[in-house]
């Protein structure tokens, strides 16, 4: 997925947010200045430097900037009180981080993306003209199905496996046996997922030592969903 000497300063960069997170020592004000004014550059190709891969990065980046000041210097917390609140905030904030990685968190996600390419996804069927599903038979192992809800966005879950119900009633009862999540337009293209979460999660486990329970945590939602 990419060569060594890009994932050497990929995981370069997150590691310098990782030790703003750890530099307890440090005012949580400075902290917040480092971590947001550094992110600013990172932030112009999030994809080139991996962010996709820890994407609690960009929520955290988020956060920090409801509770830091609007306007924050690289010296303001030299001055004693002067954004004593904030500095509280971001206090709690930094304290609730302890123990999580940006790094951890890609190397993980590039882990299981790694197992998703080996195995790939295959053709499931359509959305027929009438909003019924024209599914091919390989597909019935499929639990969820992946489309675009419209020519300009890119795939995401359309469908999921519903067991219990004879019809879908977001679908007018035309795609029985699927929940509909959301909206579709007539000949969509579907696809499913080939290979196994739960094998690619045990793999990744195991190479990283963690717990199971752990990488999902860590995981992109793709993996957290029905399987």
């Amino acid at each position: 997925m990419m060569s060594q000497s890009q994932q050497y300063y990929k995981d370069g960069i997150l590691l310098i947010f990782d030790e703003i997170i750890l530099a307890e020592k440090v005012s949580p004000l400075y902290r917040a200045y480092l971590q947001t004014e550094l992110a600013k550059a990172v932030q112009r190709r999030p994809h080139g430097w991996g962010l996709i891969l820890a994407p609690t990065f960009l929520r955290d980046l988020e956060l920090i900037q409801t509770k830091k000041p609007p306007i924050l210097g690289r010296n303001d917390w030299m001055i004693d009180s002067r954004y004593a609140e904030e500095e509280k905030a971001l206090k709690d904030f930094y304290d609730s981080k302890k123990g999580n990685s940006y790094v951890l968190e890609a190397k993980v996600n590039s882990g299981l993306i790694e197992s998703v390419i080996e195995t790939g996804f295959g053709y499931a069927g359509y959305v027929n003209h009438d909003g019924s599903l024209v599914l091919q038979d390989s597909a019935k192992i499929a639990k969820v199905l992946y489309g675009s809800p419209s020519p300009e966005k890119h795939a995401i879950p359309l469908y999921s496996k519903n067991e219990g119900a004879d019809v879908d009633v977001l679908a007018g009862g035309k795609s029985k046996g699927w929940k509909l999540e959301g909206s579709v337009v007539p000949f969509t293209p579907l696809l499913y997922f080939k290979g196994d979460r739960n094998a690619g999660i045990k793999a990744v486990a195991s190479e990283q030592g963690l717990s199971e329970e752990r990488i999902r945590s860590l995981a992109i939602s793709f993996f957290n969903e029905l399987e």
